[in-house]
């Protein structure tokens, strides 16, 4: 886990638990480190960016596991992170995505915290845009193609 916050963040902040893309098997703290950044300076809110163990060598649900132990963990931790534990949600990036919906389905079963989904890659056929999508296929292309390649 890695903690970014603004030194002049009054009081206890809010936080999002930041879970990175990367299909699962790819990603890092590192590789993702620029935008947790970012949204914590821009936005006030910290951030706290997980570093989930990838496949293959850690398969299912050991990612979905180690994104869940975080939430839970920062609450029992508020205090000495200089958080509020009333607000920690969960935003994501991509794959990340497919891992926050999980972590919201064990929150709502465990009773854990409160998430939040920022923009989740969880249909089946990667090429769904429903009418309230913010971009089109022509503004994304083929992903099926993009996704096949990578």
């Amino acid at each position: 886990m890695r903690l970014y916050r603004r030194q002049d963040a009054p009081g206890a902040a809010s936080v999002t638990v930041y879970l990175h893309g990367g299909g699962m098997f790819l990603g890092s703290l590192d590789t993702h480190d620029t935008r947790c950044r970012i949204y914590a300076r821009l936005s006030g809110a910290a951030s706290l960016s997980v570093g989930y163990r990838l496949a293959p060598e850690h398969p299912h649900p050991v990612p979905m596991e180690d994104c869940y132990a975080v939430p839970r963990w920062a609450t029992a931790h508020a205090a000495d992170l200089g958080i509020d534990p009333a607000r920690i949600a969960v935003r994501d990036d991509s794959a990340g995505g497919g891992l926050a919906a999980a972590v919201a389905l064990l929150s709502r079963d465990r009773r854990g915290p409160v998430e939040l989904i920022q923009y989740p890659a969880v249909h089946h056929a990667f090429d769904t845009f429903g009418p309230g999508a913010a971009v089109s296929r022509r503004a994304v292309g083929n992903r099926v193609r993009a996704l096949s390649a990578f």
